[in-house]
C-alpha cells in the first residue's frame, strides 16, 4: 500500500459537504419525528426505531419514483404497522425534516472554513428526490 495522497490546500477553490449526516444530525431529528408521528412506542430505543425506519424507507424507495415527502410518509406508516403503533401525524417526518439539528460543532466549523474556502452545501433529499439522507463526507474541489 502506497503513501496516502496529500492535498495542496492552496489549489482548493471550494469545499462541498453532504448535508445529512455530515452537517445535520439526521438520526436525532428522524428519531424525534418518528416518535412524534406515531402513537407512544414503549421499550424501543432510537437505534431500534432507526433500524426499522431504514428497512421501511428502503421499501418505500423502490420503483416507481416517488417524491421524498411520499417516501417519508410511507416509511412512517410502515414503521407504525411493524410496531402496531397507529400513525398520529402522517406529516411528522415531512414537517420535521427542516428542523433536524445541526451537530454541535457545525456552525463554528463552517464559520472558520468560510474564511478560506467557498462552501457548498449539498443534500441528497428534496421534495422531489427519492433518495434518503445519507452519511457523507466533505470533499475538496480544486481550482482549474
Amino acid at each position: 500500500m502506497g503513501a496516502p495522497a496529500t492535498i495542496d490546500w492552496r489549489s482548493v477553490a471550494a469545499l462541498t459537504f453532504d448535508c445529512y449526516g455530515t452537517l445535520v444530525d439526521w438520526e436525532t431529528g428522524l428519531a424525534r419525528d418518528l416518535r412524534a408521528g406515531l402513537a407512544p412506542i414503549p421499550n424501543k430505543t432510537d437505534d431500534e426505531l432507526l433500524a426499522l425506519y431504514a428497512r421501511a424507507e428502503e421499501e418505500a424507495e423502490r420503483p416507481p419514483f416517488r417524491p421524498y415527502a411520499e417516501v417519508l410518509r410511507r416509511a412512517l406508516a410502515a414503521v407504525g404497522k411493524s410496531l402496531n403503533a397507529p400513525v398520529r401525524d402522517a406529516e411528522a417526518l415531512v414537517a420535521g425534516l427542516p428542523s433536524w439539528p445541526n451537530y454541535p460543532d457545525t456552525n463554528e466549523a463552517l464559520r472558520r472554513l468560510q474564511r478560506r474556502f467557498r462552501l457548498v452545501w449539498c443534500r441528497t433529499s428534496t421534495a422531489t428526490s427519492s433518495r434518503r439522507p445519507r452519511r457523507g463526507s466533505a470533499s475538496a474541489s480544486t481550482r482549474s
